[in-house]
């Protein structure tokens, strides 16, 4: 029992200066330490005020240069603006953000189509950092209205 009561006091006293070292240390290493996810995050926000009804289903994704997806695919839900993916990081390259048909919906024919423009992104894609991507999705009829 003497010999319990030392031991307990010596890992009290080291858990004590653990947690002092923990807050002694600058903030960026903290956060460093902190996140059990160690990647890149990548936020995509699609601007779709829903002025015109969808009858597609669609995909929002993060791609690579090649076309392949970084992270899981995300479906589109109208009313849902903020999508966010993580990937392993860090990385180097191009990805684009960008809303596509899903392959699943078939052959369907629509009066309003969205076609969206890529938001493309390129360099370096640290651990830690969160990445801003940003889409407008319009109609065929639509854009050709606006460039009359």
């Amino acid at each position: 029992m003497k010999t319990l009561k030392p031991s307990i006091i010596i890992s009290l006293v080291l858990i004590i200066a653990g947690i002092n070292l923990l807050f002694a240390m600058p903030t960026n290493t903290r956060i460093l330490i902190g996140p059990l996810f160690r990647g890149v995050s990548y936020n995509v926000t699609v601007h779709y005020q829903g002025e015109f009804p969808l009858c597609n289903s669609y995909l929002v994704q993060i791609v690579d240069a090649q076309g392949y997806s970084v992270a899981p695919d995300q479906i589109f839900q109208p009313g849902m603006n903020t999508y966010v993916f993580h990937e392993r990081g860090p990385v180097s390259g191009v990805r684009i953000a960008r809303l596509v048909e899903s392959p699943a919906q078939g052959n369907i024919t629509c009066t309003y189509d969205l076609v969206t423009p890529p938001d493309v992104k390129s360099g370096k894609f640290l651990v830690g950092a969160t990445y801003f991507f940003n889409l407008f999705p319009t109609t065929p009829q639509i854009s050709k209205l606006i460039k009359e």
